[in-house]
C-alpha cells in the first residue's frame, strides 16, 4: 500500500498476507433474492425496520447501506413487480413494522408497495435517478453524518458501474458515512446539493479516475471538500485497500471478514 502527499492510496500490487482465517460460514440462498434474506435473518434477531431495493440494479441498494446502518435495519432485494415470497417470509420472521422502499416506481412498481402496504407502514424514498435517490437518502430527516479525523465525512462513488462503488458499503453502514453517487465525469447536481446541505467537508473517492474522473474531484477540492481516493489497479485490489483503510484509520478490527464474488453485485450488498 501507499500513500501520497494528499492521502490518497493506492498500490503497486497486493502482497502476501499472513493472517490465517479459522472459521468459515457460507450464506447461500436459491437466488439472490433468498441470499439476501438468510443474511439478513442470519444477522438480525429481529428488526423493526427494514429497507428494500431492487434486485436487478446496484445504485439504490448501495445508497441504502448508510441508512442501514442509521436504522440497524436489514437491506433485502425485490422483483420491480412483485414481492417475492423470501422476501416477505423474512418480513414476517423478523417481526418487522416499518419497510422503507428505496427508489421510485420505475425501480419498485406499486404492486410491491401494495402488497406491503396492509401489514407495514411502508415509506418509499425515491428521486428522478439514481442520483437523487441516493441524495434523497442521504438527506432523510434524523440521519447523524459521521465523522473522520474531526470532519463530516462521505462517500462520493461512481453511479455507473458498481465494482469500486460496492466496498464502501461496510464503511458506509459502519461509520455513518453518506453514499452519495456520481457520473464517472461530473459531480451530479444532487450529489453536490446533498454535501452542501449536510455539511461535509470531506469526501472519500473509490476507484480510480475511469470510475471518478479526476474533473470530478477536482471539481470537489473546488467546493472546498478534502479529497481522499482509495484506488487499486482494479477492483479486488480497490476492496483490499478499503480494507485497509478501515483498519488504520477508521478503527476496524480483523476478527471477520465478508468475501464476495466481485463480477456481481447482490450479495455483497445484502453483505454490507
Amino acid at each position: 500500500m501507499r500513500i501520497d502527499a494528499a492521502g490518497n492510496i493506492g498500490s503497486d500490487g497486493l502482497g502476501m498476507v499472513d493472517t490465517i482465517i479459522y472459521d468459515r460460514q457460507r450464506f447461500r440462498g436459491a437466488d439472490r433474492i433468498e441470499t439476501a434474506a438468510i443474511i439478513a435473518e442470519s444477522s438480525f434477531a429481529s428488526a423493526e425496520t427494514a429497507l428494500i431495493a431492487r434486485a436487478d440494479n446496484f445504485p439504490d441498494a448501495l445508497s441504502g447501506s448508510y441508512l442501514a446502518g442509521q436504522l440497524d435495519a436489514p437491506l433485502l432485494l425485490s422483483n420491480t413487480g412483485s414481492l417475492p415470497a423470501a422476501t416477505a417470509e423474512a418480513l414476517a420472521d423478523l417481526g418487522v413494522e416499518n419497510v422503507i422502499l428505496l427508489g421510485g416506481t420505475a425501480a419498485i412498481s406499486p404492486a410491491v408497495e401494495d402488497a406491503l402496504d396492509d401489514t407495514y407502514d411502508v415509506e418509499r424514498i425515491g428521486g428522478s435517478d439514481r442520483y437523487a435517490t441516493a441524495a434523497l437518502i442521504a438527506r432523510r430527516p434524523g440521519n447523524v453524518v459521521g465523522h473522520l479525523d474531526g470532519r463530516p465525512t462521505a462517500f462520493v462513488a461512481s453511479g455507473a458501474n458498481f465494482p469500486d462503488a460496492l466496498v464502501a458499503g461496510g464503511p458506509a453502514y459502519d461509520q455513518q458515512f453518506p453514499l452519495l453517487l456520481t457520473p464517472p465525469g461530473d459531480v451530479a447536481a444532487p450529489t453536490a446539493e446533498a454535501l452542501e446541505a449536510l455539511g461535509i467537508t470531506q469526501v472519500i473517492v473509490p476507484g480510480g479516475s475511469a470510475a471518478v474522473s479526476e474533473q470530478v474531484t477536482d471539481d470537489l477540492q473546488g467546493d472546498g471538500l478534502e479529497v481522499i481516493r482509495v484506488a487499486g489497479a482494479e477492483r479486488t485490489q480497490t476492496a483490499a485497500l478499503l480494507a485497509d483503510f478501515a483498519l488504520e484509520r477508521l478503527g476496524w478490527t480483523a476478527m471477520h471478514a465478508n468475501v464476495a464474488r466481485g463480477d456481481a453485485f447482490p450479495d455483497a450488498l445484502a453483505m454490507g
